[in-house]
């Protein structure tokens, strides 16, 4: 994945800079229009990256353009955030601290190794771009400036309330949608799931491999034999989930099992032991699913999902299953 800089660049106050509402965008007016007002005599940008139908409120409130993101779990909001920081690089992050956009802030702020100033009762942008952070401390018996001078990117969440929104209804700006992280990945999975070949193999020969860890459990491994028999794969197992009894030893990928090459190598809840990696990192394209972004596999995956297994298995068991019935 791409890394997020890790220095500001120093100088004018240029750039964009962000509002996350997500589905709450009405929380969001009055951080618009802070933005807009504090950049008045600069060619920032001021952006919002928002999931509902308030347009015309959020361009009448501040932003120059609109990141439209779908309306979905706070999991999925949380990558689509990451992937457009990534792309797009913002100065400023702010995020209205409702209970569900604080989580995302401090999940975001995690994966981008950026820091977060919470719950702030004030704001104000420097003449050199940086953004002074006002947050009680002690209890609320101190008040705290701060400053973020390490990191490009500033985030921090506001308590609802302390800006009020100023509206301006002749306002226009850009729409710009994207489109998520997972239906992307999907997307790209079913085609290469049904690209790959269909006949039944030895694991060692399989052009397609399906493997599952420890993780995913007995029902997981049920599920993922279904799978198999939908799309012809070979089932691969980690030396853990064997241990457990989920599956033989002859499923078993890595040195102490099979070693493998196939064209397409897809794991589902295998964090990446040394002796799995080395057993299977000839495979021509890996896709990895696991719930912790720092799983070793994630680093040899050409596509990833980080998330639950069940989701993803039992979404494309459906869509098998509509197609050979179709």
């Amino acid at each position: 994945m791409p890394s997020y800089p890790k220095a500001r660049g120093g100088g004018d106050v240029k750039g964009e800079y962000w509002v996350c509402a997500g589905s709450e965008s009405a929380s969001a007016l009055g951080l618009l229009s802070f933005l807009r007002s504090s950049l008045s005599a600069s060619d920032a940008t001021v952006a919002v990256i928002s999931s509902d139908s308030q347009t015309e409120a959020l361009f009448a409130a501040g932003a120059h353009k609109l990141y439209a993101v779908p309306d979905a779990s706070e999991e999925r909001l949380v990558w689509d955030v990451v992937d457009l920081c990534r792309k797009h690089l913002p100065v400023v992050l702010l995020f209205p601290a409702t209970i569900r956009l604080r989580q995302a802030a401090s999940q975001i702020s995690a994966i981008l190794e950026c820091g977060l100033c919470a719950d702030c009762t004030g704001l104000s942008l420097q003449d050199d771009g940086q953004l002074l952070m006002i947050r009680p401390a002690y209890g609320e018996h101190l008040i705290a400036e701060i400053l973020c001078k390490h990191t490009h990117l500033q985030m921090a969440t506001v308590r609802p309330g302390i800006f009020l929104p100023s509206f301006c209804y002749s306002r226009y700006g850009e729409i710009v949608s994207t489109c998520s992280r997972s239906e992307k990945t999907f997307e790209g999975l079913i085609t290469l799931l049904e690209e790959t070949s269909l006949h039944q193999e030895p694991l060692s020969d399989s052009r397609l491999i399906i493997a599952g860890g420890k993780g995913i459990g007995s029902q997981g491994f049920s599920k993922l034999r279904q799978l198999v028999s939908l799309t012809g794969a070979s089932l691969g197992a980690s030396r853990a989930a064997v241990n457990a009894g989920y599956a033989p030893y002859c499923y078993q990928v890595g040195l102490t099992g099979t070693i493998v090459h196939p064209k397409t190598y897809i794991a589902f809840g295998i964090s990446g032991a040394v002796q799995h990696l080395a057993g299977m990192n000839a495979s021509g394209y890996v896709i990895a699913v696991n719930t912790d972004p720092k799983a070793p596999i994630f680093d040899y995956a050409d596509l990833s999902f980080v998330g639950s297994w069940e989701p993803l298995v039992d979404a494309l068991i459906q869509h098998f299953s509509a197609k050979q019935f179709s």
